[in-house]
Formats: structure tokens, sequence, C-alpha cells
């Protein structure tokens, strides 16, 4: 291959990576990619004009020699300022910043001198150049020796390249200092050591582009899950609020109203102590059930938004069981309603012990509710390979078709009195609902198939490590 062909082979990689780091820059903005860019192009402008290559750049444009000589050593002079500054700006150590300023102050002056003066002076300014450079070239070595233990990207590729232009840049001076005598032919050794560094740098840069790429990739789709969990929390804390707004108005506003009146009623002076106790029972009655509902309704609110924390440990659900049906005994028996717990396990299993007491209070406390005098319930504990069960089954008033769609939504028209008029807040079930989901379980709800009530059947799904048989 001819000289002149190698030459044009460096002009067009120089060229090609002088436009490729430009695009980076304005596309990403890096001041490092800018840097690469600009010594991408002062090093096609002196390859283009050295003596011992084509002169490309005085054909294409005409100018005088001397001017072209001016700008070789302009482009020379202004590699003193870039190289440090992108090796600086790819691996920044602040405590190399006043070396930096050293360099950058030496190569804007000696550019200002080729500039101001004519060449029979600022000629001799070469030498000082060769020193220079060989001193640009310690700083870079400095912090490319500093920056793989860091584990940095692309160091050890980019100080390759460096040891590579160095040695061509070395072997350059030799030759014009005339220090050594050395035949080298062929093209410009500098142009070539520079070319050399520049691919490798390219290199480094492209690795750490796709690296960085991938990172934003990975933190975008990250970004965007957030986003979307965010956007979804919102629009169920949305929907959240106006619910509770609706029941608060609606069911918790009549209670409160009845409790007034009954006050109002203990007024008249006319009453009898017989009566005046009843209508106390009665404002007692009313102020349970509108405490329960704030109960119920904070705790919905607090499991709907995911702001109710679950604390795991080993519960036995028969034990559970007996002391919620203990808090409803004394209920039950006043309606003369046989409740009664059936148990074939006694296995524990890792939960939210507190969760768990409201689901089976609701559970117990709705079944008598709707459960006519005389009636039955019957809850079962049981386990097979893959659940516990607790089945809640009742002969009571069952449940419409409609009511089964919506039934575990917080929805008013889940509301209705009891048997015997007790009140309902219509929360209950969405609440239990959402504490067995919590938990890991899912709660079904079917027909009693003796014709009579409903049958609600949690499952909680276990594995041989959390399962405990006592």
């Amino acid at each position: 291959m001819s000289k002149q062909n190698v030459e044009m082979i460096e002009l067009g990689c120089l060229l090609v990576m002088c436009v490729y780091h430009v695009i980076l820059y304005f596309q990403i903005r890096r001041n490092y990619y800018l840097y690469l860019g600009l010594l991408c192009f002062i090093v096609l402008v002196r390859a283009s004009l050295v003596s011992d290559g084509s002169q490309l750049f005085l054909q294409m444009f005409i100018v005088e020699p001397i001017i072209g000589t001016k700008i070789k050593y302009l482009a020379s002079y202004a590699s003193l300022l870039l190289m440090p500054m992108f090796i600086y700006d790819l691996f920044t150590f602040k405590s190399f910043s006043k070396f930096l300023k050293f360099f950058q102050i030496i190569g804007a002056t000696l550019m200002a001198f080729v500039l101001v003066t004519p060449y029979h002076i600022y000629s001799y300014s070469l030498n000082v150049y060769h020193v220079l450079m060989l001193l640009d070239f310690a700083f870079i070595f400095t912090i490319l020796y500093y920056a793989p233990k860091k584990d940095l990207i692309g160091a050890r590729v980019i100080f390759y390249g460096v040891v590579i232009c160095f040695g061509f840049v070395f072997l350059e001076i030799l030759k014009s200092s005339e220090l050594v005598d050395l035949n080298l032919s062929g093209s410009n050794l500098v142009n070539t050591g520079f070319v050399a560094c520049l691919f490798f740098q390219s290199l480094a840069l492209s690795s750490i582009f796709a690296g960085s790429f991938a990172e934003n990739k990975k933190l975008n789709k990250n970004l965007d899950e957030r986003v979307s969990m965010r956007t979804e929390q919102l629009i169920k804390s949305n929907l959240v609020k106006e619910q509770l707004i609706q029941i608060v108005s609606h069911d918790l506003r009549s209670p409160l109203s009845s409790i007034k009146s009954t006050i109002d009623l203990t007024k008249d002076e006319t009453l009898s102590n017989e009566e005046g106790i009843g209508l106390m029972h009665r404002i007692n009655e009313q102020v349970d059930q509108s405490l329960k509902m704030l109960d119920d309704l904070l705790s919905w609110s607090k499991v709907s938004v995911s702001t109710m924390k679950m604390y795991n440990e080993p519960v036995k659900l028969s034990d559970l069981i007996e002391e919620c049906i203990g808090m409803y005994t004394e209920i039950a028996e006043k309606k003369e309603i046989d409740l009664h717990l059936e148990q074939t396990s006694q296995a524990e299993f890792d939960s939210d012990k507190n969760a768990l007491k409201v689901v089976f209070r609701n559970l117990i406390s709705n079944a008598i509710k709707f459960t006519p005098r005389g009636g039955t319930i019957l809850i079962t504990v049981g386990e097979d390979d893959q659940y516990l069960r607790v089945v809640v089954t009742d002969s009571g008033i069952g449940l419409s078709d409609e009511m089964k769609e919506t039934l575990f939504e917080m929805n008013r028209k889940n509301s209705r009195p009891g048997t015997e008029k007790e009140e309902s807040t219509g929360i209950g079930l969405a609440l239990v609902q959402d504490l067995i989901q919590q938990n890991n379980g899912e709660i079904t709800v079917e027909d009693n198939p003796a014709g009579k009530g409903a049958i609600f059947t949690c499952l909680f799904p276990v594995q041989d490590d959390n399962r405990y048989v006592i």
C-alpha cells in the first residue's frame, strides 16, 4: 500500500471519528465527547499539513505555505490543552485540577505566541513543545494509573491507546531533534500514533456510552414501573377517598342523627326511670355501632391504600377463632343461635394475627346478624396438602345473585339490616377480603346446600417450611 493511500485512510478515520464524537456531544452533552471530537479535528488538520505528507489542506483551501505552517503549529499546541482536558473530564480527579490548569495556560500561551510572531521566531518554540508534550503524557499516565484502581470504565483501553501514541510521538521527537540518528520512513509518526490512540479512545467511549445507555434504560424501566405503581396508588386513593366521603355522609350521619334525637328525648321531664334507662341503652348501642363503623372505615382505608403493615408471626387458627367466637357467644345466645366450632387441624402458619382477628370477627358478626333466631352457625377449621381452610356456614337469610357480584366491594347497596333490625355498615366484607389478600389468602361465598344461608370459605396457602403441627 502506498504512502498516500495510508495517509488517506488515516485522514478518513480522523474525519469519521471527529463527526461521530461531535454528534455524540450534542446528543448526550458530555464534554469529553466534544474534546475528543476537537482533538480528532486538529490532528486531521495537522496531518493534512505536514511536509512529509500530501499537504491536502493546502491543495483544498489554496493557502500560502507560511499560513499552513502557522496552522500546523497552532494545531500541535492545541493538543497540549485538549488531551489532558479530555482525560481529566473523562476520569475526574479533583487533586489534579491545578496541573490541568497549568497545561491550559501553557498551551494557550504557545498558541498566542504563534499567532503574533513570524515563523523565524515561533519555530524556536518547537523544542519547548516537545518537552511540554512529554509532561502532557506524564500527566495523562498519572491519571490513567489511578483510574483502573477505581474500576472506571474504559480506563485500561485508553491506557493502551495512550501508550501506543506515546511510542510514536517519542520517536517523532527523537527524529525531529536529531539527537539520535533514526532512519524512519513512511507516514508522519505523530499522525499514526494519534490515529491509533484515538481509535482506542473511541472504543473506550463506545463502551462507556453502551454502559450508560443500558443503565439509563434500566433506570427508565424502573422509573416507569414506579410511576405506574404510584399512579395506580393515587387512583386507588382517590377512589377510597370518594367512598369514605360517601359512607361518612350517608351511613355515619344517620346513627349520629339518631343519637342526637335520642339525647333530645332524655330532656323530656315526663320520662320514667325505666324509659330513661332504655334510652341510654339505645344511645350506647348506637355509639357502639358508630365506633365499629369508624374502626372498619379506618382499617379498610389503610389496607386499600397499602399503608397498613402486616406483622407476620406463627398463628394457630383454631385458637384464634375460639377467641373470636368467645367475643360473640353472649350475642349468639341472646338470639338463641347455636354457634359452635369443629376443628380438624391444630396447625400454625405465619400471618398477621390482628388482621385475622378483624377478618373472623366480621364473618362471625355477619353470620349472627343475618341468621334468624333459633338458627345455627358452624365454623370449621381444617387443612389439606395446599391450604389451611376456615369455613363459616350459617342458616341465615342468604344472598341474592346480584348481591354476590358486589359483596366484597365497599358498596352501600350491600348494607342491609339484620334479621332483628341490626345495623350494617356495608364495609366489613370489603375489609375482610382486603385483609385476607394481604395475608396471601382468598375468600369465596356460596349458597348453603341445605337451602338456607351462606357459606364463606377462607383459604390460606401454606408451605411445609412455615407450617407447624402442634
